[in-house]
């Protein structure tokens, strides 16, 4: 049986740094919401590798200013962005958003809780 190891360093960070994920999740801001953000960019990717092991052709996503994760958009928050910004992404650019986290409808695999993007604070 392999030796373990006997060094540690103790951990007293938050649990979303335990996950190895470029995107933002629920975990990552759902105790310093509602979270005042400014958005610095809209991306697309490509063949990407989603946390179940899937992979998606396509997936859009808002990076913010001084964030080391990205927010992948789903319908919702684009329709909300839409509504507040117009439908020229280019025009959400330097704009400021409030995240919030709300409790889903329906469970979406195995989520009970979504990251949903607030105009003017409004939760």
């Amino acid at each position: 049986m392999p030796q373990q190891s006997k060094q540690f360093q103790e951990f007293h960070g938050r649990s979303g740094e335990m996950k190895d994920s470029e995107w933002l999740a629920v975990e990552d801001i759902v105790d310093v919401v509602p979270l005042d953000v400014t958005i610095v960019d809209v991306r697309l990717r490509t063949n990407v590798p989603m946390e179940d092991g899937r992979r998606e052709a396509k997936v859009y996503s808002l990076a913010f200013e001084n964030a080391k994760k990205e927010l992948i958009v789903n319908a919702t928050n684009r329709r909300a962005l839409v509504s507040a910004f117009g439908t020229k992404v280019d025009q959400w650019r330097g704009k400021v958003v409030t995240l919030t986290v709300e409790k889903l409808r329906r469970e979406f695999n195995g989520r009970t809780h979504g990251i949903r993007v607030r105009i003017g604070g409004v939760a």
